[in-house]
């Protein structure tokens, strides 16, 4: 009975092992089926991904490509606007080549009549025997500006005259005579320049200011270049920078900024 009892257990243990086995087995496929079908969920979701970066790559050449263009269009139209402001600058200039721009004239002086006024003016300021003829002058007025309140400088004159030869007499006399008197009030004449221009000549005025300071003969030519003339060489400069350079080194100027 023994041996039949023991046979009997191994028996219900084999039994046993059989149903566990089977259990393992079915869990396994189970799980390797979930495996399969996770892995096959992330493939596919890989894929979808992959495509989707493929189409950004191709968007973001594109886009870069486009920069490039945009850039490269960018640079070209920048290049054109400074030709055509220069163009536009030029052209400005030469409309005012007659014209002289005059400082310190009081108010009111001009009357109802400033083209005969300033006719009168110029030969009075310089002298009859200045002028092969009388100077023509074509307009006068006043700048643009309201008008000054009491105390306050009075507006710059614009003149424009008939002959550019008469315009480089007058700036040429105004060099030579030095001060200019008007019924007793100070006057300076100058080129009529456009704002540009006019900017590009004022950076040098610090370096003329050291060199009128020191004697050193200079001069500032149109548009916007300075000559110094020193131990009887002339020396040219088309930027402030290059002027105090040269004026630091070998003439030993402070310029103040």
């Amino acid at each position: 009975m023994a041996a039949s009892g023991m046979m009997a257990q191994g028996d219900d243990i084999h039994e046993l092992l059989g149903g566990i086995r089977s259990e393992v087995a079915a869990l396994s496929t189970e799980i390797l089926s979930e495996l399969k079908s996770s892995i096959s969920a992330v493939k596919t979701s890989l894929q979808v991904q992959k495509e989707k970066l493929k189409d950004i790559e191709e968007s973001l050449t594109d886009v870069d490509g486009r920069v490039a263009s945009l850039e490269t269009m960018c640079a070209t139209l920048s290049k054109d606007n400074e030709r055509m402001r220069a163009k536009l600058d030029d052209l400005e200039n030469h409309s005012r080549r007659n014209n002289v721009r005059i400082i310190g004239i009081p108010e009111q002086s001009e009357g109802t009549h400033p083209t005969t006024f300033m006719e009168e003016l110029l030969l009075e300021v310089f002298g009859k025997e200045s002028f092969a003829k009388p100077p023509v002058v074509d307009r006068a007025h006043r700048s643009l500006a309201p008008p000054p309140r009491p105390h306050q400088a009075p507006r710059p004159f614009i003149v424009q005259l008939h002959h550019y030869q008469t315009r480089e007499l007058i700036l040429r006399l105004t060099r030579e005579k030095g001060q200019l008197l008007y019924k007793g009030s100070r006057i300076h004449f100058y080129p009529d320049v456009s704002v540009e221009v006019a900017k590009r000549r004022a950076a040098f005025n610090p370096i003329k200011a050291q060199l009128r300071e020191a004697g050193i003969e200079f001069g500032l030519l149109f548009p916007a270049r300075l000559r110094i003339t020193h131990n009887g060489v002339r020396h040219f400069f088309d930027s402030p920078q290059q002027a105090t350079e040269y004026i630091q080194g070998a003439l030993s100027l402070a310029v103040d900024k």
